[in-house]
């Protein structure tokens, strides 16, 4: 059975890895750095206070255990992947990112239009196999290092990031059809269609421009380099790269993109759809308060019990 094995078992690092292997994932040329001249949406927002940072030493201790495991049993192509803990959970994509109402600054906006890929981690290798034995091991040496992190270890992260992935989704219903980012929504409509960029009916209250909400055309994702993954022999299992790739955005889009920037700038978007979303998700944490009490303290047990083998060494 031939198979691709991303890091430990996210859901976010094999939908990364998988998309990079069928043509794409990241924007590789994004500035490490963004200035935010609108607010910080990132570090001012209540969900940052859930124990992400606990979930990834726990996943990526289950991750050297099973990598262990691995190469005990004759492969060790797992010891050969580096995945960047941004990738490790998708507790970290939940509320509102740098990005998620396009482009910030206006070398953005000229850079990447709309690209779909900003705000992605770095691509990272992956292993693809072609051998029975392979996809067996993992299985076995995947439960082995969850048992040995401990008995509840994964029904505890993953119901975490269950209710990780519950309040983002609540977040973001209450943001649409709150009275005040609703008003936000008509000032930055207004503002794009005094610059010559008004709206199609029907779009709703969005996030960020997407192809079909206005009369312009978005561009594409395309493969600009990088190895092709090999045909796989029976019993093989490789370590591969995932293809490099970049988005190419329409000089119309570009030009919505960069008037976006501005009106957002003009209007401080940014600042007041930050506060707007700290009452959101203050209301929604003060709502499942016990629940992630109750896994705070679990978890916090369990990294405690961490020992320099599961990588706290």
């Amino acid at each position: 059975m031939r198979g691709r094995v991303p890091f430990g078992g996210s859901l976010l690092a094999a939908a990364l890895f998988l998309a990079a292997c069928v043509g794409g994932v990241v924007e590789p040329d994004v500035p490490e750095e963004v200035p935010n001249p609108g607010g910080d949406l990132e570090a001012s927002q209540p969900f940052r206070s859930l124990p992400t940072a606990q979930v990834v030493a726990i996943r990526r201790a289950v991750a050297e255990v099973r990598d262990r495991c691995m190469a005990d049993r004759g492969f060790p192509q797992f010891l050969e992947v580096e995945v960047p803990d941004e990738a490790i959970t998708a507790l970290d994509d939940i509320g509102l990112g740098t990005y998620t109402f396009g482009p910030v600054t206006e070398e953005e906006a000229r850079r990447f239009g709309y690209s779909p890929l900003l705000g992605f981690p770095p691509p990272f290798p992956g292993v693809v196999a072609d051998d029975e034995a392979f996809e067996l091991a993992v299985d076995e040496c995947r439960e082995e290092a969850w048992s040995r992190i401990g008995p509840a270890a994964e029904d505890t992260v993953r119901s975490l990031e269950r209710l990780g992935s519950a309040l983002h989704n609540a977040f973001v219903d209450a943001l649409r059809v709150s009275d005040a980012f609703q008003e936000l929504h008509r000032r930055r409509l207004s503002c794009l269609a005094a610059a010559g960029f008004p709206a199609r009916d029907g779009a709703g209250v969005w996030l960020r421009p997407e192809p079909g909400m206005f009369p312009v055309e978005f561009g594409d994702v395309v493969e600009v380099g990088g190895a092709e993954t090999p045909p796989l022999e029976p019993g093989q299992v490789l370590v591969v790269d995932p293809p490099e790739v970049r988005y190419v955005p329409t000089q119309d889009e570009i030009e919505l993109a960069l008037e976006d920037v501005r009106c957002r700038a003009e209007s401080d978007f940014a600042v007041e759809a930050a506060a707007l979303a700290a009452v959101i998700q203050r209301d929604l944490l003060a709502e499942f308060e016990a629940n992630l009490t109750e896994l705070q303290i679990a978890l916090d047990e369990l990294v405690a019990g961490l020992g320099p083998a599961e990588g706290r060494g």
